[in-house]
């Protein structure tokens, strides 16, 4: 068997004539080198892997055969899934993991490899970082008013998986019984929406959407075969008044992707359509005031700084004080997952 080479540490001398070690470099390789088994979860969730092993393990030519591709290419994927801890490999036959067999089986209800699709569009923008602070300005911009049909619906469905994941955690975590309807400010392919409504008899939903993205949100709806709770209206809460009066509204990473000015506008937008002691949930990324965590959202603001003029991962302060400022009291925090939060609040009576 063969054995893995020690680590060689380079002895050079120091202004004292003395001995000493060259600095290890084991935190660059780690960071250099973990890429790899990300960037293999995102081609075996777009080839579909997973899928061909929900009954029974199956050799790596089964696989091939099953998801149309030759096994020469496939097999050095399989064996970095292996790796990673997606996979699992008896003899000459690979299994998936109790995770990849929850998440990533296309008929699972857990199903959550289609998110293939927003990993490809922001970690290709997260690649541009250096020179979107060269030059002061995002490199890989997104504008739904003008992305093309296509792009804009391969985008939202790649966030649909967490917009509906998104729906059910707020029907677990807070009472929705006395509330009869709720405005969902940006929501994209109205997964929230879709699942809230689900979980929660009797609620009705109005998603508010731009004109570029509200027939792909209609789209979605149908789908789900939600039309009889869910409908789509079309406005810009940043701009004007939303339509309506609701009990509730959820505005979900929306804020984020703002400047701090129209953070404010749409906050005071969204206070202006609910009604007295009406209830806000904010969803999103937001951070401490150290701005050193959750982690996974302070690392999250390199995909922001390349895709918006203005948006990041704001303080919690920052949501506070707009969100006061919009009218809103009993403003609290709840961590989520993934670095994610929700804040919420109640309008004035």
């Amino acid at each position: 068997m063969q054995r893995e080479a020690p680590e060689v540490t380079v002895s050079t001398r120091g202004r004292s004539g003395g001995a000493s070690r060259a600095p290890s470099r084991r935190t660059i390789d780690r960071l250099a080198l973990s890429v790899y088994h990300s960037l293999a979860l995102m081609a075996a969730a777009d080839l579909d892997v997973f899928t061909p092993l929900k009954d029974r393990p199956r050799r790596a030519e089964a696989i091939a055969r099953e998801i149309g591709v030759r096994p020469g290419r496939l097999r050095p994927l399989l064996y970095t899934l292996v790796n990673a801890g997606l996979l699992t490999l008896d003899g000459e036959e690979f299994a998936n993991t109790r995770e990849a067999q929850r998440l990533l089986v296309k008929d699972s209800p857990s199903y959550i490899g289609a998110v293939h699709e927003f990993w490809s569009d922001v970690w290709a923008a997260a690649f541009r970082t250096a020179e979107s602070i060269r030059k002061d300005a995002p490199q890989a911009p997104h504008d739904y008013s003008s992305m093309s049909q296509s792009l804009l619906e391969a985008f939202m469905r790649g966030l649909d998986t967490g917009a509906t994941s998104g729906g059910r955690e707020l029907a677990e975590r807070f009472d929705f019984s006395g509330i009869r309807t709720v405005v969902d400010v940006g929501g994209g392919s109205g997964g929230i929406s879709i699942s809230l409504t689900e979980k929660a008899p009797g609620l009705k939903a109005t998603v508010v959407e731009l004109p570029s993205v509200a027939p792909i949100t209609k789209h979605f709806v149908k789908e789900a075969g939600a039309e009889g709770r869910v409908a789509v209206a079309v406005g810009n809460a940043v701009d004007g008044p939303i339509p309506g009066t609701y009990g509730a509204a959820i505005v979900s990473n929306l804020i984020q992707v703002l400047s701090p000015d129209d953070a404010r506008k749409v906050l005071k937008n969204v206070a202006a359509a609910l009604a007295p002691a009406g209830r806000l949930f904010v969803r999103g990324r937001v951070i401490d005031d150290s701005r050193l965590s959750p982690k996974e959202s302070v690392a999250f603001n390199l995909v922001f700084i390349n895709v918006y003029d203005h948006g990041q991962a704001y303080t919690e302060s920052e949501y506070r004080a707009w969100m006061s400022e919009a009218g809103f009291l009993n403003i609290e925090r709840f961590e989520c997952p993934q670095g994610r939060s929700i804040m919420t609040a109640q309008r004035r009576v």
